[in-house]
């Protein structure tokens, strides 16, 4: 009997692993040695830490759109560790879709911060909400391509502004969506925000 058990439950749980490593992303087995040319769409970087010595390298994801021109474009993304990439996924065209549905427009962080604190001062709730912030952590820069201009900035921690200030920014909401979508597909912890 406890023997039955065992392999239903081994059974289940192969099938669970290969519907887990079919669907959305896998490593590549040959890395290339070189990113693709042009610009990525998404770019998350790590420029600084706190406790430890900041990458002297690029560090961090790069998402390219592989096959742009062709009714099969889906997203590319490659890890780098001091500039070598060390991981290559590919994500479906439904992520790429997913994330150009987001019409992400570019804005000035620092502008946008200011109108985001403003209306969340206004709201019953943010008088009485404490905002926590962390003072170690890591530097990042994030970088958007999207159809309509290029966007930038550099924090650090800066999931922390984007969690707190989306409510009150649509701007800052896309941004948010961008990232939790490559999170949803490839895990927040692997994504390094």
């Amino acid at each position: 009997m406890l023997s039955k058990i065992y392999r239903v439950v081994a059974g289940f749980g192969v099938l669970v692993a290969l519907a887990g490593c079919a669907s959305y992303s896998k490593k590549t087995i040959g890395l290339p040695d070189e990113l693709p040319e042009g610009e990525p769409l998404i770019s998350i970087m790590m420029t600084g830490r706190a406790l430890i010595e900041a990458p002297k390298s690029p560090t961090g994801w790069v998402f390219f759109v592989h096959r742009p021109d062709t009714q099969a474009a889906s997203l590319r993304g490659f890890r780098l560790v001091e500039g070598k990439i060390e991981e290559s996924r590919v994500f479906s065209s439904r992520v790429l879709k997913e994330i150009e549905a987001i019409d992400f427009e570019p804005f000035e962080l620092g502008d946008e911060l200011a109108l985001a604190t403003a209306r969340w001062k206004e709201t019953p709730e943010g008088k009485e909400w404490v905002r926590l912030r962390t003072f170690d952590g890591a530097e990042y820069e994030i970088i958007i391509n999207s159809k309509r201009g290029r966007f930038s900035m550099r924090e650090w921690n800066p999931s922390q502004d984007i969690l707190f200030y989306a409510p009150y920014s649509e701007k800052i909401a896309k941004l948010k969506r961008v990232i939790d979508t490559l999170a949803l597909h490839m895990g927040r912890k692997q994504l390094g925000l």
